[in-house]
């Protein structure tokens, strides 16, 4: 019950205005007694003045010796405990009994007999401190409602980051001036907006799947999409939020959304430099140690074979020794190709894909295959074609460590506008699949998807197994 009061007020307070801090409305600084009404100069005289009101009120609605003599002061009471808290509130029970007694109750000895007096003037008392409380349990609360409040609404004005409010039909209830600002978008603008119109087509789906898991969980994120912005740029950001009812009994979204285009500017470097750092030294085994390896296997081979023509027995040791470098050359060729395929390839990236298949299939007996279907030209630039090879490297090697996959499909579809890439494998699944070993690999992957602005899934496949697809926009 708590819970659902601070969310509505929260709805109450976020959707209020976009102005500055408002100051605190009279009545809530009496209440919270703040200036003047937190003084005992004011507060008892205040309190002496209702009593002598109700008083006067009872002296002119009802005859002097009507009933109704400590009922009539009640208001006072309430007024006085309410406004001013427990002493002043005991002060005014204290003098309105004292007035009731001398002005309109008989005397003591006429209620002697059946004890009226002392119950009338027993449950008086227990009303009246029933009341105080409740006036100082109402003072209290107000006061942390009203701290609340001024901290929510600092929060809400001064944060550096977005914080908006959303209903479930997807529009902008309120918002703060950060999140304004990422948009580009006036502020009736984008209160006429629903949040897909600003979300990039490729993230709809995401969306969704975020807004399900806020009705199942209560909280959504954190989550990374691209926004729209009204000059047609793109802007990357991060949400993170909850789900809670207003008082107008409707859900509404909570979110807090920061801007990640710095972040993802310095992960792109980085990448880009381990990237180039993979090149160089895959580069350098490829060319150097690689070719020295070569060198030692030929010049043994032909030793070897001089050797045998002399029917020296060193000749079987030597072609032991030319078949070890031979396979020294294989290992170091595949190593250099792991750290950089792309560059090292000949036949571009269609050729990379297919040749690392192949050696899942050669090297650990893997039923591997790879099919291509070009229906245009790969227009990808360098790095994200780099990275697209990682994705499915990465995917390949955890269906074949983590999944324990007999058979792996990597299809590889190109279109004029759009280039999808699956990695269906017939492993154990991802229920079963060890989250501490495949966690990294899984958060790698969706990295370097976010890098050029693809898409990235992972999910179970229909027949079992793991399915991996990245989808993304060709360049025009």
């Amino acid at each position: 019950m708590r819970a659902s009061c601070n969310a509505s007020h929260r709805v109450k307070v976020i959707a209020s205005n976009n102005q500055a801090l408002r100051p605190p409305g009279a009545l809530t600084r009496i209440l919270i007694r703040d200036g003047l009404s937190g003084s005992p100069w004011v507060q008892y005289p205040v309190a002496l003045a209702l009593v002598g009101a109700a008083l006067v009120a009872r002296f002119a609605m009802l005859p002097a010796n009507g009933g109704l003599a400590f009922n009539t002061f009640y208001p006072a009471i309430v007024a006085v405990s309410l406004l001013f808290g427990v002493g002043p509130g005991l002060v005014a029970s204290a003098l309105s009994a004292a007035c009731a007694d001398y002005f309109f109750l008989p005397p003591y000895h006429t209620f002697a007999p059946e004890g009226g007096y002392l119950i009338s003037l027993g449950f008086y008392f227990v009303t009246c401190a029933l009341i105080c409380y409740i006036g100082y349990a109402l003072r209290s609360a107000m006061t942390a409602l009203c701290a609340s409040e001024h901290k929510l609404q600092a929060l809400y004005k001064t944060s550096n980051v977005g914080i908006v409010l959303t209903d479930m039909n997807r529009r902008y209830v309120d918002f703060n001036e950060p999140f304004r600002r990422l948009t580009g978008y006036t502020a009736d603008e984008l209160r006429s907006l629903e949040y897909r119109t600003l979300t990039a087509a490729e993230d709809w789906a995401g969306t969704d799947e975020q807004l399900e898991l806020a009705k199942r969980t209560g909280h959504f994120g954190p989550y990374e999409k691209e926004y729209i912005r009204k000059d047609g740029s793109r802007v990357p950001l991060r949400f993170n939020g909850a789900l809670f009812t207003g008082m107008d009994g409707q859900n509404y979204l909570w979110s807090i959304v920061d801007d990640i285009t710095d972040r993802r500017g310095i992960e792109r470097a980085l990448s880009n430099s381990i990237s180039a750092e993979q090149q160089k030294i895959g580069r350098d085994l490829h060319d150097g140690l690689g070719q020295e390896l070569a060198g030692i296997s030929l010049l043994a081979t032909a030793i070897a074979s001089s050797i045998k023509k002399t029917g020296g027995p060193e000749a079987a040791e030597l072609e032991n020794l030319a078949k070890l470098a031979s396979r020294a050359v294989a290992n170091c060729r595949a190593i250099a190709h792991g750290l950089s395929p792309v560059a090292l390839a000949e036949g571009g990236f269609v050729e990379v894909l297919k040749e690392m298949v192949t050696l899942q299939r050669d090297s650990f007996g893997i039923d591997a295959r790879c099919d291509v279907s070009e229906g245009a030209s790969l227009r990808l630039p360098a790095d994200a074609l780099d990275n697209l090879y990682r994705i499915a490297q990465e995917a390949v090697a955890n269906a074949r460590r983590h999944g324990r996959a007999k058979a792996i499909h990597v299809t590889l579809n190109i279109k004029p506008t759009t280039l999808r890439l699956d990695i269906q494998d017939d492993g154990v699944g991802l229920s079963r699949q060890t989250t501490r070993s495949t966690g990294m690999g899984i958060r790698i992957m969706q990295f370097r998807a976010a890098n050029f602005g693809a898409r990235l899934s992972i999910r179970s496949g229909e027949h079992g197994g793991t399915l991996v697809s990245v989808e993304c926009p060709q360049p025009s």
